[in-house]
C-alpha cells in the first residue's frame, strides 16, 4: 500500500496499533516497514543525503521498525558503486537511528 505523506504514515500507524490491540497481540511486536521516493536515488550522486537522513529520522520517530532502500541499477559494476556510496553517505552517517 503506497501511503503518500508521514502525516498520512502516522495516521496509518495509530490504526495499525490500536486495530493490534483490538486483534489481542501486543503492537510491539508488530514491525512498521517504509520506503520512499527517495530510495530510488540510493547511493547516486543525485541523493540528498541529509535530507534523506532527515526523513529516516522522522520515520523512525514515528515507529518505523525497517527501511527498505530500492536501487535502481543496470549492471554489477553500477550496483556495487551504488550500494557503496548510500553506505558511506547515509548508513555510516551520525544520528542515523539504529
Amino acid at each position: 500500500m503506497s501511503i503518500p505523506t508521514v502525516d498520512d504514515l502516522r495516521r496509518a500507524a495509530r490504526t495499525l496499533r490500536a486495530d493490534t490491540v483490538v486483534a489481542g497481540r501486543d503492537p510491539a511486536e508488530v514491525g512498521l516497514w517504509a520506503t520512499t521516493s527517495d530510495s530510488a536515488t540510493a547511493g547516486r550522486d543525485g541523493l540528498d543525503s541529509r535530507a534523506h537522513l532527515e526523513h529516516l529520522v522522522e520515520l523512525a520517530d514515528l515507529g518505523t521498525s525497517h527501511f527498505t532502500a530500492t536501487f535502481h541499477l543496470d549492471d554489477t559494476d553500477g550496483a556495487e558503486r551504488a550500494i557503496d556510496g548510500y553506505a558511506e553517505r547515509v548508513l555510516a552517517a551520525p544520528g542515523l537511528p539504529r
